[in-house]
């Protein structure tokens, strides 16, 4: 997975498990509808040449203008505007909250699933939360699991924490026959139906996955991201069938596509 490379080259740079946290966090934000390898790799580069970039205090007190000079020349940012702000809007909500459930998860390295998933949802009245680009129901529980895998955080009741639903990971569960959704184009509307079908396989098949996530949704998450982006994708763009593991004997994508 592009965020365990990511971690395992900034501890080969000297980086603690803080620094881990905080680079998971902001690149979390990140991390959606692009190509995510590109952007975790691109995240070592902007730790090496603006490590200031990742600490909220150091971050705070530069200008916007110079944030996002630095984001977007690195290739962090997409759009730039909201990226730029999101990130700047979690680096003030760390330093203001240091005794929020996300400081400590990060600072102190210990949080509870449901109060941190609670936390990144709050809102208040008028503008942004306080937590931009990671309450959505996809990047919340992924961002959850990382500070626990590879972040090395001790997450209490990360079994509650479910697959984060994104076009990936339905397409599997499309193929695998595990729902049937494709009538409704929106991932919105049966984004709990597709939740609530793997979570019946965690519970029948407790997934492998590293100690700290073994066992939950947290560890089938990543595997079922990867058979989206390597295997499903490449056999729509084939137009046929190009499998990848075991698991791909059972794949509908012949009965769904048609014939090439």
């Amino acid at each position: 997975m592009p965020e365990v490379v990511f971690v395992d080259r900034l501890r080969a740079l000297g980086a603690d498990a803080v620094d881990i946290r905080l680079g998971l966090t902001f690149l979390a934000a990140m991390d959606r509808a692009r190509d995510a390898d590109v952007l975790w790799g691109r995240g070592v580069e902007l730790n090496k040449t603006a490590p200031w970039a990742f600490t909220p205090a150091k971050t705070v007190r530069t200008s916007l203008t110079a944030l996002a000079r630095t984001l977007s020349a690195h290739g962090i940012s997409q759009r730039h505007l909201t990226d730029v702000a999101a990130w700047r809007l979690i680096a003030e909500s760390l330093v203001a909250e240091p005794d929020s459930a996300v400081s400590g998860v990060i600072y102190e390295g210990h949080g509870h699933a449901g109060r941190l998933l609670e936390e990144l949802a709050m809102r208040p009245s008028k503008g942004p939360g306080r937590f931009p680009l990671l309450s959505g129901p996809k990047v919340g529980p992924m961002w959850v699991r990382m500070q626990a895998y590879p972040g090395g955080a001790t997450i209490d009741d990360l079994a509650s924490i479910p697959v984060a639903v994104d076009v990936q990971v339905r397409k599997v569960a499309e193929y695998l026959g595990l729902t049937d959704t494709a009538p409704q184009p929106e991932i919105d509307r049966v984004r709990g139906v597709i939740r609530q079908a793997w979570q019946e396989q965690v519970r029948l098949r407790p997934p492998l996955g590293p100690p700290p996530i073994a066992g939950t949704a947290a560890a089938l998450d990543p595997a079922v991201w990867f058979f989206g982006k390597w295997g499903c994708t490449y056999c729509e763009k084939s137009k046929r069938k190009v499998p990848i593991h075991a698991i791909c004997s059972a794949c509908r994508f012949d009965r769904i596509r048609g014939p090439a």
